[in-house]
């Protein structure tokens, strides 16, 4: 069997051809045009990919949440040794005076806030220039197991009494932060350059899975609240849920690559790049091959076409509004959730009722919050507005949203005096500053499609996910003064 390869000429409106393996296309003629047949896109069926998506997004979030949100089993982990007290009584008696907590109790979202940004902003810099040199599909894959692994790691942990090496428990607590988020942003970032290749449902739909993460990890410690199931039992619970998820989208992710509707979206990720070659390319050029397999031909396609070049700054120029938008809007939300916002406390927390004592953060800070977002995230995906300028303007104007939380009831607090006692007034508060944040966001990546060419994608979605980390990292640097400024 011979195999004829065309060379393709480098002209500004070249498209690749092809060459088909085992088998002879015919090309029909008229009038000395080619007649290509164009196939429409197959079908999701059963709307399999758009679910894994939903749940790739979940995985991407759902460690961070599940660390944030347990935070009774942190602040016993990291108590007072003195005390003697149950896991459960001492959660009572720390929730009845928020006053008595420790600085290091007091401060420890703050240190897991920066040790999950900080180094994996400086990676994801790295990771602009470097994320085309690999597959999308193994980067994937092995970030995707290094993340599980280390959580179940940390669900062992769990089992342990660290009382008598609690110094150690936090040096490994923050070293798994560190790493699990460097995968975290490796995952992250070649999702998105394969999630942006997809319609804009299906951006959404994976964007919007991590606000389903927070929902989940909101559900899951208001159901072991309402058990009243101890702090190291219920983060047990977390933390195997968490595994379960994380297993459950790397599967369904393997799955999902070999249906035709993925490869149809996502068939140039699957590129086996060679060196220049002269009697393949006539040119000195380096060829990119594209492969993927065409069912109802039953047959396996390439496309050969030269690889294009990549200029970093005139992609800058064409997104710089994006990612200066996503870039605000993090810096503002980090800056004080979930640092400021989980120290908040009921109204009525002198009166000692279950609401303010057990179920107020979970509901109003976490459920509240989560659900609020993925509202904004939905609604994204329909309405496309403001663009331009005026999406930068909308990321500015939250930043009315530091001082708003600052004044609310966060404890404790030695300087600023509390000027929004309410409950129904922060929830308020936290309605809308979830909602736009996550609107913004999302927005930012349903828009970053039609900003740059096809070949640019890859790297414009990595620079977005780099200028939303990069607002992950200062608003977290931030949140520590402003801790101490309350």
């Amino acid at each position: 069997m011979t195999t004829k390869l065309i060379s393709p000429v480098l002209y500004d409106d070249y498209e690749p051809e092809m060459f088909i393996s085992e088998t002879t296309v015919h090309q029909e003629k008229e009038d000395g045009v080619e007649q290509h047949e164009e196939k429409s896109p197959p079908a999701d069926l059963y709307g399999i990919v758009n679910i894994v998506f939903y749940l790739l997004g979940t995985s991407i979030l759902l460690p961070w949440f599940f660390f944030v949100t347990c935070n009774d089993y942190w602040m016993y982990r990291f108590r007072d040794l003195h005390n003697h007290s149950s896991s459960l009584q001492y959660v009572f008696e720390l929730n009845d005076n928020e006053s008595n907590r420790t600085s290091l109790q007091a401060d420890f979202t703050s240190y897991i806030s920066i040790a999950s940004t900080v180094p994996s902003t400086l990676f994801l810099f790295v990771n602009i220039f470097y994320l085309k040199k690999f597959s999308i599909h193994w980067l994937i894959v092995i970030s995707s197991l290094i993340v599980l692994v280390l959580f179940v790691e940390t669900t062992i942990l769990v089992l342990f009494d660290s009382d008598s090496w609690q110094t150690l428990f936090f040096i490994i607590t923050v070293t798994t932060v560190v790493i699990l988020n460097l995968s975290t942003a490796v995952l992250q970032a070649s999702l998105s350059a394969l999630f942006i290749k997809f319609p804009t449902a299906y951006i959404s739909a994976a964007t919007s899975g991590q606000s389903l993460a927070g929902i989940f990890a909101a559900v899951a410690q208001i159901t072991v609240l309402l058990i009243n199931a101890s702090p190291t039992k219920s983060t047990f619970l977390y933390f195997v849920f968490a595994d379960i998820t994380i297993l459950l989208s790397l599967l369904g992710y393997l799955y999902i690559r070999k249906t035709d509707f993925f490869q149809y979206y996502a068939r140039d990720n699957a590129l086996q790049r060679i060196d220049s070659h002269p009697q393949l390319s006539g040119s000195s050029s380096p060829i990119q091959y594209r492969s993927f397999y065409d069912s109802e031909l039953s047959l396996t396609v390439f496309v050969n076409t030269p690889i294009l070049p990549v200029n970093y700054f005139s992609i800058f120029k064409k997104t710089w509004i994006l990612t200066l938008s996503i870039l605000c809007c993090y810096v503002v939300t980090c800056s004080v959730y979930p640092a400021i916002a989980v120290l908040v406390c009921s109204e009525y927390m002198t009166m000692k009722s279950p609401w303010a004592d057990k179920y107020f953060v979970p509901v109003i800070t976490y459920l509240l919050y989560c659900t609020c977002e993925y509202s904004g995230r939905f609604l994204a995906g329909y309405v496309q507005k403001p663009k331009g300028i005026f999406l930068v303007c909308l990321s500015f104007i939250r930043l009315i949203f530091v001082p708003l939380l600052m004044f609310c009831n966060a404890q404790p607090r030695h300087h600023l005096p509390v000027l929004i006692q309410s409950d129904l007034v922060y929830a308020f508060i936290i309605v809308i500053f979830a909602m736009s944040n996550g609107y913004i966001s999302t927005l930012t990546f349903i828009l970053l499609p039609s900003s740059v060419m096809v070949h640019e994608q890859e790297v414009a979605s990595t620079m977005l996910i780099t200028s939303l980390a990069c607002g992950l990292s200062i608003g977290s640097l931030l949140s520590f003064p402003l801790i101490n400024l309350l």
